[in-house]
């Protein structure tokens, strides 16, 4: 049985709170999305596409958009019933996979030096994930305080907070650990 690209769910989610230019759709996923969700443009257009065709979004031409002549999408009464059948589906649990992680399993064929090099790089990403999460989640605070969706994008970002937190208080513990071996 060939497995259901969500993807589908993650773009009529965006639509179903506004209409968007594919550009604009990625542009928006990059910038709130990017803690729980990535999309490629080699996923996004061709979803987009696939959505059109099975009437879940229509699309027209931006007639004031000059000459890039900008596609914008918005969702049908379908695409809102398929998402929300979808939203009552149970949860499938996610395939995880952290490359750092297998680096350190592996770590016995790797110098010490440049594990925890890979560690140091890695928590530098992650101090600026979270310092582009509190900019989000401040944004959210002080622009957005009456939106209907508020308190869910609060929960969303809640989630995004501790896992960041719980893998730079991993990686602390980490290079410690590798320090005094």
């Amino acid at each position: 049985m060939k497995k259901e690209n969500k993807s589908q769910y993650a773009i009529l989610g965006l639509l179903s709170k506004q209409s968007y230019s594919g550009y604009e759709m990625k542009e928006k996923i990059n910038k709130i999305a990017h803690f729980h969700w990535a999309e490629s443009n080699a996923q996004l257009y061709p979803m987009l596409k696939q959505l059109e065709k099975e009437g879940k979004v229509s699309s027209h031409i931006d007639l004031s958009s000059g000459a890039r002549q900008k596609r914008i999408y918005q969702i049908t009464d379908l695409g809102i019933e398929a998402l929300k059948n979808w939203l009552l589906q149970p949860v499938e649990q996610p395939q995880y996979r952290e490359e750092l992680v297998l680096k350190v399993a592996l770590g016995e064929h790797l110098p010490k030096e440049k594990l925890l090099a890979h560690l140091n790089d890695y928590m530098i990403q992650l101090e600026e994930k979270n310092r582009l999460l509190n900019n989000m989640v401040n944004h959210i605070q002080t622009q957005h305080s009456k939106r209907p969706d508020k308190p869910y994008l609060d929960l969303t970002y809640d989630y995004a907070k501790i896992i960041i937190q719980a893998k730079l208080d991993w990686a602390k513990q980490t290079i410690q650990k590798l320090q005094a071996v």
